[in-house]
């Protein structure tokens, strides 16, 4: 099984299922789940307070097991608010998946701040809404992903709303920028999904002052590091 393809695959369910209002955890554990599935582990786990969802996302060309899946099926049937679902994703719908990850050697404060820098010469404005928004918020990403990695987190399979959420819990942002973050997410959703955009020129430029104060950040750790 191609491990990257299938990564890939569960992040985009995972940000469809955010996007309708859930909590999304990519891989849960035994002990999020309060029965057991016989040796069965879903790959998402979507909450909304009213129901859990139990997901197995597959791709193309992927064979299931069909017994156990059934066996798991059957065990989530018997608990009420429960719902085991199977997500078949396209190859097609992986090509440009933005979850992928960023460019070769942008992960470093000098190739985010190069990225940053060509955004600002393309300009940050209403109308360029469409290109700046999706573009800072893979900045922002991006840099959230470095702080956290560094300080010791396996960060590869956060979906971007757990991540934002997890920077938060262990002090990256504060109660304020969690919330401004949250905001500009469903911005980037919006103009990557075609939706009618709500952003303005204050959106672009609040999420730029962002993704400069992140960078500041990750530049600082990297000194520090280097001393």
């Amino acid at each position: 099984m191609n491990i990257e393809k299938a990564r890939k695959a569960e992040r985009l369910i995972a940000r469809r299922y955010e996007m309708q209002g859930y909590a999304v955890t990519i891989g849960p554990s035994a002990e999020q789940i309060p029965f057991s599935l016989n040796g069965y582990r879903p790959d998402l786990l979507a909450t909304n307070g009213k129901e859990q969802l139990l997901v197995e996302v597959n791709t193309s060309g992927t064979r299931l097991d069909t017994d156990l899946i059934l066996s798991a099926d059957r065990e989530v049937q018997r608990h009420p608010g429960w719902k085991f679902l199977i997500v078949t994703v396209p190859d097609d719908q992986l090509i440009d998946d933005a979850s992928s990850g960023p460019p070769p050697g942008a992960v470093t404060p000098r190739g985010i701040g190069a990225r940053l820098a060509e955004i600002d010469r393309l300009g940050i404005r209403a109308d360029t809404a469409g290109f700046a928004v999706p573009a800072l918020w893979t900045v922002i990403v991006v840099s959230l992903r470095s702080l956290l990695s560094r300080g010791g987190e396996a960060v590869e399979r956060y979906t971007d709303l757990s991540l934002v959420n997890r920077a938060y819990s262990f002090g990256y942002i504060s109660s304020e920028d969690h919330e401004a973050l949250k905001r500009f997410l469903a911005l980037r959703n919006e103009e990557v999904h075609g939706l009618m955009s709500k952003a303005t020129a204050g959106d672009c430029e609040e999420m730029r002052n962002m993704a400069g104060s992140l960078l500041a950040e990750l530049r600082e750790c990297a000194q520090s590091e280097d001393r």
